[in-house]
């Protein structure tokens, strides 16, 4: 087998654990989401994204320790170096003690000044906010202290276990949010709920981090040389992150300051569709970093610039379907999937998001390539500018646009920022503008575009949320199939073919599934 189809093989099958754990996810929140809003009311579902967006938000204390966690980790598995793991993983551990117990107390305490202050509710909702923010608190630090040990599955590269820790996690999230609305309890029931899940996930990855790292005991450590080293990586990871942690939670406490608790909902459905979308892209770049880090440490900068650009067409690629369903169906798929109120208020939000969000898809590879060779600071400086403008942009318009004023704002500054990106990774792995747009955006055009005809003409057709599905299954059908012939090239097919051939029987006399 060719280093290349060994890369395409590789990059296909984590891809593909990432992908399919999405898939069930994408799958849940389809029937749950619209179940939770018509039980909580526009008002209470804009108070629960509120709530979990402090989350979120608090999340950039992580300062790029993760990503500096992962680099290392996937040397020390490259050399078989357990022992360094082990003490890198016990500092890790050490240092996110120490980091989340400060933002979780200060948000504690300040649980009543931040609910009088963000959310614009009924008063008789304002004590179940309160105690809300305290738990949310405690589930801060339960999934911030989880990600020290869940970097060790990336770092090995072993997305099934990834993918299991993640998916397993969140359908307890769903499920038990589903489950205490239907016995009757909403928002405290629900954030107690997310408290779980976040624990579920941080004994999931300890229990993963235990079998991959022989002889791990987890206990507090300091080691200055294993911090010192994270740091000289992260310094610039932790610019990057604290930004796009900002930015990315920005919008609902700015909205939510500026505007009553239900257009949070409105804005916020329509995001989390794209999210959803993003995540699916960002997938590739989850299964790419570990091997842009292994190939930049052995200087081999040909494979290098293959993952770079095989890498770019997969995001592309399976970003695009669900960006032009959202796009061209957003009316349908909020009227029909949540309610006519969702879809008058959040139509034009979920257009512009839509497109937003897959042109920020131009820079998941380039992100990880530059963290992957050790340039973490061209991904800083673009969270930095991406964050500031972003921000800029809420308060200019939000104000007087409302939540299309957020979407447009956003859209803008991904128009403006994705090139400069991607001019600065392609000077770092050779690659031209040409070999870009002929390597990883071109054999898009095709399946996009005929996508796009038939979803035009299948619209008139919606009229139920069982016609919405049947049209969407009809086009991911087309879609797929064009991508299979125009989008991947014979030796992705054959990785393709070759990962199907070990998870699934090839015959009647077959009786055994390969690992």
């Amino acid at each position: 087998m060719s280093d290349k189809l060994s890369l395409g093989r590789k990059l296909v099958a984590n891809t593909a654990m990432n992908f399919i754990g999405q898939a069930i996810l994408m799958l849940l929140t389809f029937f749950a989401t619209p179940y939770l809003i018509r039980h909580f009311g526009s008002v209470r579902y804009g108070a629960l994204l509120l709530l979990l967006s402090f989350i979120n938000l608090l999340n950039l204390f992580q300062l790029g320790m993760n990503t500096g966690l992962v680099k290392y980790l996937a040397e020390d598995f490259g050399h078989s170096n357990h022992e360094d793991s082990r003490r890198l993983l016990n500092t890790g551990l050490t240092l996110y003690l120490l980091v989340g117990a400060l933002p979780s107390i200060v948000l504690a305490v300040l649980a009543r000044w931040s609910a009088a202050r963000f959310f614009h509710v009924p008063a008789d909702l304002q004590h179940d906010i309160v105690l809300s923010l305290y738990v949310v608190s405690l589930a801060f630090v339960v999934r911030f202290v989880a990600e020290v040990f869940n970097a060790v599955p990336i770092a090995a590269q072993r997305f099934g276990i990834v993918s299991a820790i993640f998916v397993g996690s969140e359908c307890v999230r769903t499920l038990g949010s589903v489950l205490m609305v239907y016995l009757g309890f909403l928002l405290k029931a629900v954030i107690v709920v997310n408290f779980l899940a976040n624990a579920l996930f941080l004994v999931g990855s300890i229990v993963a981090a235990k079998y991959l790292v022989p002889g791990l005991h987890l206990r507090l450590l300091y080691s200055r040389d294993h911090i010192s080293k994270l740091w000289h990586f992260s310094k610039f990871v932790a610019l990057g992150t604290i930004f796009s942690r900002v930015s990315g939670s920005i919008d609902g406490l700015i909205i939510g300051s500026l505007m009553p608790a239900a257009y949070v909902a409105f804005y916020f459905v329509p995001w989390s569709l794209c999210y959803r979308m993003w995540a699916l892209a960002f997938n590739v770049t989850t299964a790419a970093f570990p091997a842009a880090s292994a190939m930049a440490s052995s200087g081999n900068m040909e494979k290098l610039k293959d993952l770079y650009l095989r890498g770019n067409k997969m995001v592309m690629g399976l970003a695009a379907l669900p960006a032009l369903a959202l796009a061209l169906m957003s009316q349908e798929v909020l009227r029909y999937w949540i309610s006519p109120e969702f879809a008058i208020q959040g139509s034009l939000t979920l257009k512009l998001l839509s497109v937003a969000f897959y042109v920020n898809c131009l820079v998941h590879m380039p992100d990880a390539i530059c963290s992957g060779v050790g340039k973490p600071r061209i991904g800083a400086e673009y969270s930095v500018v991406e964050s500031t403008l972003k921000i800029g942009s809420l308060f200019a318009l939000v104000p007087r646009f409302g939540i299309v004023g957020a979407a447009s704002g956003y859209l803008a500054v991904q128009v403006i920022l994705a090139p400069w990106f991607l001019k600065r990774t392609n000077a770092l792995v050779d690659a031209r503008w040409r070999d870009l747009f002929v390597g990883s955006y071109a054999p898009l055009a095709f399946p996009v575009g005929i996508t796009g005809l038939f979803i035009s003409l299948a619209r008139p057709h919606i009229s139920s949320l069982p016609s919405l599905i049947f049209v969407l299954g009809l086009v991911a059908i087309i879609y797929v199939a064009m991508a299979a012939i125009f989008i991947l090239d014979k030796k992705e097919r054959s990785a393709c073919l070759s990962l199907l051939s070990q998870r699934l029987p090839i015959s009647a006399a077959s009786h055994e599934v390969q690992p």
